[in-house]
């Protein structure tokens, strides 16, 4: 019997940090679903600023495992 695939919820999503990072593989990545039912993937780099450190983002489109096309420039979020 086949595992189903587990599904998030509109309005929600799941960041996993990602055992293989570099330099161009991202620190966190994982999924969210907008409210509308469209699916993302979303990355994450951390890095320090001025204002202390961050992440910076990219969300590329998602179509289940395939190829993706980035859809949003990165975005510096200070925490």
């Amino acid at each position: 019997m086949e595992k189903e695939k587990f599904k998030h919820k509109p309005g929600t999503g799941t960041l996993f940090w990602n055992e293989k990072s570099n330099e161009k593989q991202p620190d966190i990545k994982g999924t969210i679903v907008l409210p509308d039912g469209t699916e993302y993937r979303v990355s994450g780099w951390k890095k320090a600023g001025n204002r202390g450190e961050f992440f910076s983002m990219a969300i590329d489109t998602y179509n289940g495992g395939g190829s993706s096309q980035t859809t949003t420039a990165s975005d510096g979020l200070p925490f």
